[in-house]
């Protein structure tokens, strides 16, 4: 369940962003105005628009992560070294793109756009699966697929690197294990944002 963890507690956030790449007028209040305009009219549960369809690829993305990373580590790329590291991380993120989060961001992308539409069509997350599919055929559920693959392997051959480097070098400070695996993993993933944002930003109006 660590991947619906995760999701639960970031997609407030990822709600806020998507809302601010999809919408000129809304990105002009800022991260702080769309987050109080979004609160006023809607409450908390604004916020987890679209949310259905993270959840719900959200284990299966973490096996094909964790499960490629593994693979390239052990079979394919066994020495232990940063180079080995990032393309170990570059086969994960590119293995989770494809297979979970090309469409699982496409159809999470289309339902929050959708849900902030005058006349929304989509029910709930399989409806919109369905109508997306019936619409637009299977590859409807796969635009953008190119600037994800690249984002998701970037950001993951990135986070693996520092998350593990820096663990190393804070080890010899903190004792704690947990302190220093959550301190390691929150500067692992403000640097893979910092790098992937650019392409976070074309991959969402694609």
């Amino acid at each position: 369940m660590t991947g619906a963890i995760e999701i639960t507690c970031t997609y407030p956030t990822e709600y806020t962003k998507t809302v601010m790449q999809l919408n000129p007028e809304i990105n002009k209040l800022g991260m702080v105005g769309t987050i109080k305009k979004t609160f006023g009219e809607r409450g908390i549960l604004g916020f987890y628009r679209g949310y259905g369809a993270l959840l719900l690829f959200s284990v299966p993305k973490n096996q094909v992560r964790f499960g490629t990373y593994t693979f390239m580590q052990t079979s394919v790329l066994p020495e232990r070294n940063k180079a080995n590291n990032f393309l170990c991380g570059l086969a994960a993120g590119a293995s989770e793109a494809v297979f979970v989060v090309t469409p699982q961001e496409t159809i999470k992308t289309k339902l929050i756009h959708d849900k902030l539409s005058e006349n929304p069509q989509y029910k709930n997350v399989f409806h919109g699966i369905k109508t997306i599919v019936g619409n637009h055929g299977f590859g409807g559920i796969y635009k953008g697929v190119v600037p994800t693959v690249l984002k998701q392997s970037t950001n993951q051959g990135v986070r693996f690197v520092v998350f593990e480097d820096t663990q190393k070098r804070l080890s010899q400070y903190i004792k704690y294990k947990m302190l220093c695996d959550f301190l390691s993993g929150g500067f692992a993933g403000f640097c893979s944002v910092m790098f992937n944002n650019p392409i976070d930003v074309v991959k969402t109006n694609l």
